[in-house]
């Protein structure tokens, strides 16, 4: 990877997955770059990183394991899979034009 900018790991991930025939089953990504989070000043990840060291790491549960943030996860679900799915096709889209691929198809 000549530059670790969001769009080259994305680029390249998404080259990687492709090439070990992965894609289909990709159904949603994150990059977390320390670029991208240099931006702006957001006040509620600088009040979590003040209280970083008073939370109990120990005890943590993912959201989706609390009964009212499933219920609202999983009323949504096709919407949030649907709407994952969109941007993925747009990101393979965008590199497969930026790599001059011929032709792309999604099934």
């Amino acid at each position: 990877m000549d530059s670790e900018s969001a769009q080259n790991q994305t680029t390249a991930i998404l080259r990687t997955l492709d090439e070990w025939g992965l894609s289909r089953y990709v159904k949603a990504m994150c990059f977390d770059t320390t670029a991208v989070n240099t931006g702006p000043n957001v006040p509620i990840f600088g009040r979590f990183k003040k209280k970083w060291d008073e939370i109990d790491k120990t005890n943590y549960k993912a959201g989706i394991e609390d009964s009212k943030v499933a219920n609202v996860v999983l009323s949504k679900k096709n919407e949030i899979s649907s709407f994952i799915t969109q941007c993925l096709q747009k990101a393979l889209l965008l590199t497969a034009a930026r790599e001059g691929a011929a032709d792309v198809v999604f099934r």
